[in-house]
């Protein structure tokens, strides 16, 4: 948030300087706040579901990928699914508008 008065602007921090210190702006810290948002995004999404008319934002989309290998000496098999509505959506477009003003 930042205050304008004659052509002086002031940053207003709402985090204490720990928490300033440890979210400094990295790429962990975007993961993390994408991730936050997109979980806190899909639980409200689930709690919004029992609503009927709110079904054009809690109706979901599943995205999987499924990477595997079998290179003789290792083997692996990786199963990854993502569940995306538009209130998930709108909590990672929160985390991000949430990194940008760190």
């Amino acid at each position: 948030m930042a205050l304008t008065y004659k052509n002086q602007t002031a940053r207003v921090n709402i985090f204490p300087k720990e928490v300033t210190y440890i979210l400094k702006k990295n790429t962990f810290t975007l993961i993390l706040l994408l991730l936050v948002g997109l979980i806190a995004g899909t639980l409200i999404g689930q709690l919004l579901s029992a609503y009927s008319v709110l079904a054009f934002l809690t109706r979901s989309v599943e995205l999987s990928w499924q990477p595997k290998a079998d290179l003789l000496v290792i083997r692996y098999y990786l199963d990854f699914h993502i569940r995306l509505n538009l209130i998930s959506i709108a909590g990672l477009a929160a985390g991000f508008w949430t990194f940008r003003k760190l």
